[in-house]
């Protein structure tokens, strides 16, 4: 699992750092050490070329539809949009989860993950 942010390092690893987030992605990568950032295919491809992974083996989770949503649908990627902003607007994607609805996404991508009691 990769963080793919827009962030400044010197203010988001502080943070990211401090919350014990880090530790949790495999790769993390931030805009400000690439030069690059989304919603440009470079940044994209940037990733999928680190870490060795075609666009049908991907999901991009993301909340914006210009940034996260539509350039990765564009590359072949799979898409989910967590409507944390509460938009009317629903972009075409796999999954729509209502604010960060992260238990819905994990059932999505690992089914077997979430316990049945969880769910």
């Amino acid at each position: 699992m990769c963080l793919l942010s827009n962030a400044q390092r010197l203010f988001t690893w502080p943070e990211m750092t401090m919350l014990e987030l880090c530790g949790r992605f495999d790769r993390i990568f931030l805009s400000s050490d690439w030069g690059v950032k989304k919603p440009s295919p470079d940044c994209f491809n940037l990733v999928l070329q680190e870490c060795g992974c075609s666009p049908d083996q991907v999901m991009m989770v993301g909340n914006s539809i210009h940034d996260d949503i539509e350039p990765a649908r564009a590359l072949g990627m799979r898409t989910c949009f967590l409507n944390t902003d509460g938009l009317n607007e629903t972009p075409e994607c796999d999954l729509v989860c209502k604010g960060a609805d992260y238990e819905k996404l994990l059932q999505m991508i690992m089914p077997d993950a979430v316990p049945d009691g969880a769910r």
